[in-house]
């Protein structure tokens, strides 16, 4: 995974990843809302925070993920 924006990929995957090993059959649409009002804010947190991100993507690379 880029370091650039990891935040809103992060959300990205919670969303469109699969599920866990046990479903809450009792889910909410406010987890929807939840997910969708933090990947509006990792948006804006991810955009301030570039120079940071673009230097340790070009020293390391990228996130390694499981």
């Amino acid at each position: 995974m880029p370091r650039v924006y990891s935040g809103v990929l992060y959300n990205f995957c919670m969303f469109y990843g699969e599920p866990g090993q046990y479903v809450n059959s009792n889910a909410r649409p406010s987890a929807v809302t939840y997910i969708l009002v933090d990947t509006a804010l990792s948006f804006a947190a991810d955009t301030i925070i570039i120079p940071y991100t673009a230097t340790q993507q070009a020293r390391k690379g990228n996130i390694k993920v499981n």
